[in-house]
């Protein structure tokens, strides 16, 4: 996603879901169960795919990358609306384009959108009717099925769609981005990042909202933690990351922002009541059960 998105992203998201392999073990598990009917469902065909779910999870291996650009100026620090004043979103899915030939045509039909389609090159394009435009603060969002590439691409602006695209003046090129990846995994397969501008930001947008009351008289109970988690979020000089990558050792989760042991501190009042929810909700279940289970349950415990 880094090199997808231009310098300047403010929320950049990439998750890979790879289930080829989740099939066989399911399978497996349910013979060793003796679970027949599950293996039958697993070899029902599916009427609108003309496959079953066996052959269905064979073929998925699919990535999501998510890039948010949202207005960050003056007015955009107290001003809910001007947030996405100008804003710019795009999500690119690879590994679902053999999905979307068989079911696109009736996802589209069913959607109630008059979409306007056009073809060129291989790249199908749906673009929102021009008059239903007219209402959405200048953004013209379309869906773009790229069959050569294997990318399905929805956008809020076609321009954004070409600066995504080209590759050029990435986020990945970026001193922002850079920063805050440094000594961080640099190849995985799923990422989290926030920029700086949107996490201050954030912040100025909640400090505005609690200075008015906007969130309510209840909000008052927990305002100090959250107050604390505020403070923190904004107190690097950095963006946010989370990064998930794999080597010869494992899994590595790495991470560079604001979550630390000390927010273990800021929980702590909550301890008391969570303990007398785990109670309230035992004796509730207690309550519904059997005498027979009760008695079971009380031995075991």
């Amino acid at each position: 996603v880094p090199t997808i998105c231009p310098a300047g992203t403010d929320l950049a998201l990439q998750v890979q879901m790879d289930l080829r392999e989740l099939a066989p073990m399911l399978m497996q598990l349910a013979k060793l169960s003796g679970e027949e009917e599950m293996v039958e469902n697993m070899e029902k065909i599916i009427p609108e795919l003309n496959m079953n779910p066996t052959q269905l999870l064979a073929k998925m291996n699919v990535t999501v990358s998510i890039a948010l650009d949202i207005n960050t100026d003056e007015n955009a620090q107290t001003n809910p609306l001007a947030l996405i004043s100008g804003a710019n979103s795009i999500v690119r899915i690879d590994g679902l384009n053999w999905l979307w030939d068989t079911l696109g045509d009736k996802i589209i039909a069913e959607s109630g959108v008059p979409m306007e389609k056009s073809e060129a090159n291989g790249v199908i394009t749906y673009t929102v009717p021009a008059e239903m435009r007219k209402d959405m603060m200048g953004y013209s969002p379309q869906l773009t099925i790229d069959k050569a590439n294997g990318h399905i691409w929805i956008s809020s602006k076609p321009e954004y769609l070409t600066a995504c695209k080209t590759g050029e003046n990435s986020l990945a090129n970026s001193p922002e981005f850079k920063a805050a990846m440094e000594h961080l995994p640099a190849k995985g397969n799923s990422l989290m990042y926030l920029s700086k501008a949107m996490l201050k930001t954030a912040k100025s947008q909640y400090d505005s909202a609690a200075a008015t009351n906007m969130f309510g008289d209840d909000f008052a109970k927990g305002k100090d933690i959250i107050d604390r988690l505020m403070i923190d979020v904004t107190e690097s000089d950095k963006g946010w990351v989370i990064a998930l990558s794999k080597d010869d050792n494992g899994l590595l989760l790495a991470s560079r922002g604001p979550i630390g042991l000390q927010h273990a501190n800021y929980l702590a009042p909550m301890l008391p009541a969570l303990a007398f929810l785990g109670r309230a909700t035992q004796d509730m279940e207690m309550h519904e059960e059997v005498p027979e289970r009760q008695e079971l349950r009380r031995k075991v415990e």
